[in-house]
């Protein structure tokens, strides 16, 4: 006990004249009380929280930054106010951008101002406020879709997209004829290899299941077994074959590129426009 108290003893005494308190135009403090390391040391905790954040804006100068910082940091209470609104500003701005490069969404600030300015001051609005949310929603999913099939009709000119989509209408024509093989209407053609029992699957259900997925070729590209989910976490055309499926049942997919993962494909394993094939064991459907 008495070690504790003694080391406790000296650590306030080296914290209380560790070195730096008053910082001079050079930069250089001196902490001579324990104020002065308190204040030190919460200034890099507080650093800690926004660094990774301001070396990952490449919109941020590090000089600028700072200044701002310590204006705000510094403001007396007169000008808190327009520091808290400056803040916001910056932040809305930010949103603003995202918007704008992610969404393809483009806000007109004046108008922007205006309505912003009479919510604020609880003044009457053109919009009602309890409609605004909705009329955004829909402004915003119309905006974004475009900006989807716009990218999307730009990565299907790709040489490769046209290729395997070729490819790909080639092999579900000929899989059709199969025997066995049935097609629904959006498409998806699926292969009984065995029947279940009970229950089918239905949006939302949890399932346990085993699955390996291909390309035409045969390439594997993933698998499992035992994966529990949740029907409607998938590709539409997995989803939809899923639910044909009762507990017990193998069944093989054969999905379309459309109904699969698209132009885009995922990651470096399915390519652009590829049709992907799964063999599927339903374990559990609750």
């Amino acid at each position: 006990m008495k070690k504790r108290i003694l080391f406790g003893a000296v650590m306030a005494v080296s914290i209380m004249t560790a070195g730096l308190t008053s910082c001079n135009k050079g930069g250089e403090c001196k902490l001579k009380t324990s104020q002065d390391s308190l204040s030190y040391a919460e200034g890099i905790i507080f650093a800690n929280m926004y660094i990774n954040q301001l070396k990952n804006d490449p919109n941020i100068e590090i000089k600028a930054f700072l200044k701002g910082f310590n204006a705000a940091l510094n403001a007396d209470s007169s000008e808190y106010s327009y520091r808290a609104g400056a803040s916001v500003g910056m932040g809305t701005q930010m949103r603003l951008k995202y918007e704008g490069d992610v969404l393809g969404m483009t806000v007109d600030k004046k108008i922007f101002m205006k309505a912003f300015s009479a919510a604020i001051n609880e003044d009457s609005t053109i919009i009602p406020v309890n409609e605004a949310g909705d009329i955004f929603n829909a402004i915003r999913d119309e905006a974004f879709a475009k900006k989807m099939a716009e990218e999307e009709a730009k990565l299907a000119e790709n040489p490769i997209a046209k290729e395997n989509l070729a490819k790909g209408e080639a092999f579900l024509a000929e899989k059709e004829k199969e025997a066995g093989i049935k097609k629904t209407e959006s498409g998806l053609l699926y292969k009984v290899i065995k029947e279940g029992k009970g229950e089918k699957a239905k949006d939302n259900s949890v399932i346990k299941m085993n699955y390996r997925g291909t390309l035409i070729d045969g390439t594997e590209f993933d698998k499992g077994e035992d994966v529990s989910a949740r029907v409607g976490q998938f590709i539409p055309g997995f989803n939809e074959g899923l639910k044909l499926m009762a507990p017990g049942a193998k069944y093989q997919f054969i999905i379309p590129a459309n109904i699969a993962y698209g132009v885009r494909g995922a990651g470096d394993k399915i390519p652009a426009n590829s049709v992907i094939i799964f063999d599927v064991e339903l374990k559990e459907a609750k």
